[in-house]
């Protein structure tokens, strides 16, 4: 009976020791997600890498993984052009203001982006329009400066077809209300900005977009306007 006691006590105590240590190995993993976060990316092709399986936010990341690969799903089929100019004789006179209602309204119904996108859009349209009027010596051969010449949703001069199988999300940090993060495919890389609107995550900045808004501040500097 003295043995058999001792023996249970024995294993009890072994069960109780190792218990403890797989959650003390756990817990400080559940207690830092960003141990994660700032080490490994997400594979849009598996959704969402394996060892982020205890994360409490693992909705929001394949909510926000979703939503990447939907936008440039969709933006493959769209122009690959923003912001178009009107033109008279050589000179660019303005924004079709027109096309960019057309372009925006676009923009909105397919619910991927936050009215602060929207909002910024415009206000680089607004920009571009205001550079153009008062310079009034827009050639309009070519790109112009005040225009990336890059694709701006990429800042690539390629199409989502060659980096949406690859791409991956980086640096991934999400908040209650807002998320940062990078997508990368190969030697391509963005920086996005989402936030939450009535519960959805919506695209809120995209850095060739910031770059765009940046290069016509630059020139109008410049050109001292």
């Amino acid at each position: 009976m003295i043995h058999f006691y001792q023996r249970f006590t024995f294993v009890s105590c072994l069960v109780t020791f190792l218990s403890f240590c797989f959650i003390a190995d756990n817990a400080s993993f559940i207690q830092s997600p960003q141990l994660f976060y700032n080490n490994r990316h997400i594979d849009l092709d598996r959704g969402i890498n394996i060892y982020d399986t205890k994360y409490k936010n693992r909705s929001d990341s394949i909510e926000l993984l979703t939503l990447i690969r939907n936008m440039y799903s969709w933006y493959g089929k769209q122009s690959l052009y923003e912001f178009y100019l009107l033109s008279k004789d050589t000179l660019y006179i303005g924004i079709d203001w027109n096309a960019h209602k057309i372009r925006l309204d676009k923009l909105t119904k397919t619910n991927f982006f936050a009215k602060e996108f929207l909002d910024f859009y415009n206000d680089i349209a607004i920009k571009i329009d205001s550079f153009i009027k008062k310079s009034k010596q827009t050639n309009n051969h070519g790109i112009p400066d005040f225009i990336l010449d890059a694709n701006i949703w990429c800042i690539c001069s390629t199409s989502p077809d060659s980096y949406l199988k690859d791409l991956t999300l980086t640096n991934l940090k999400i908040y209650p209300d807002s998320a940062a993060f990078k997508w990368k495919s190969g030697e391509l890389y963005v920086n996005v900005k989402t936030v939450k609107e009535s519960n959805i995550w919506r695209i809120a900045s995209l850095e060739g977009f910031i770059l765009q808004s940046q290069l016509i501040d630059s020139i109008a500097r410049a050109y001292g306007r």
